[in-house]
């Protein structure tokens, strides 16, 4: 249960100006929509690498935007908020198939520890992406955010504890 209060907990971020807020804006919903109606087919692979440059611009765009603001900004957040918990669950279960208890898990906690810089750890970047849409208390797919929110709650209960732990401490950093 500790572990879902620091997650709920809001990131702090960098003050941008108004200006660098409206484009990231600008080209979140660019990005967004060249993911949504691409120009030829992508792969899964493809998809996810245009969603993974995404995260970085939102988490800038609404890390120090009111909750309630995300919607009125960004028409699209519930789809995006489907596409970025989907990648989630698909990134836990990679690490996690066919493996231990204990191998998955570590390889789970390395994925979402921050490693050289915020920006440069997918996991980190996908986890603070959920933490901010799920404190918006808007997201139509609550229940998506939740069972990602549950799959990270349930870390608590594996092992290495010393990685859990190490995980635990960098979140609760930005909350």
């Amino acid at each position: 249960m500790n572990m879902v209060k620091r997650i709920m907990g809001r990131p702090r971020q960098e003050e941008c100006s108004p200006q660098d807020n409206a484009l990231g804006l600008m080209h979140l919903r660019r990005l967004f929509s060249e993911l949504c109606h691409p120009p030829r087919h992508m792969t899964q692979k493809e998809q996810e690498e245009k969603l993974y440059m995404m995260l970085p611009v939102f988490n800038r765009v609404f890390g120090n935007a009111p909750p309630s603001s995300m919607m009125e900004k960004f028409s699209d957040l519930l789809q995006f908020t489907t596409q970025v918990s989907r990648l989630m669950v698909t990134e836990i279960r990679r690490r996690a198939s066919n493996k231990s208890t204990e191998a998955a898990s570590r390889a789970i906690v390395q994925f979402l520890e921050v490693n050289q810089s915020e920006e440069a750890s997918r996991g980190w970047m996908l986890l603070t992406t959920i933490n901010l849409l799920a404190s918006s208390g808007q997201v139509g797919r609550k229940d998506t955010v939740q069972y990602c929110v549950k799959v990270l709650n349930h870390l608590s209960f594996l092992q290495p504890l010393e990685a859990k732990n190490k995980l635990f401490c960098n979140f609760s950093k930005c909350s």
